[in-house]
């Protein structure tokens, strides 16, 4: 979230970017994926200490989160803005980066309890 063209890209990358590569282009990406994501569930595994099974779901989910959290930003700019002070906290309480947080720790905290002891 911190790199502003990511999220953009990313939400950009199966809706647009992939229907308009080869199909060896778009399968050599894919593979690139796999193995990105084999990376990360390995240091998640050891992070959250979940199976690695388990913390291939989490890298996973959290993609899918990103991607939906960051869309309740999309709205109009309202900085500079005098709003009533409800509404601005409901506004707030859409943040992505909160959203985010809150959502990914509920994840987490399933997928430990489903992982087990």
């Amino acid at each position: 979230m911190a790199d502003g063209a990511f999220v953009p890209l990313l939400v950009r990358l199966e809706h647009v970017m992939e229907h308009n590569v080869s199909i060896p282009r778009l399968v050599a990406s894919k593979r690139v994926f796999i193995d990105q994501v084999a990376v990360l569930a390995k240091a998640s595994s050891l992070a959250l200490t979940v199976p690695l099974a388990q913390a291939s779901e989490v890298v996973k989910t959290m993609g899918v989160l990103l991607i939906g959290a960051t869309r309740a930003d999309q709205g109009p700019s309202l900085n500079n803005e005098l709003l009533p002070e409800d509404i601005q906290s409901l506004i707030a309480s859409f943040s992505s980066g909160p959203l985010f947080v809150r959502n990914a720790v509920r994840i987490i905290e399933g997928i430990r309890a489903e992982a087990g002891p």
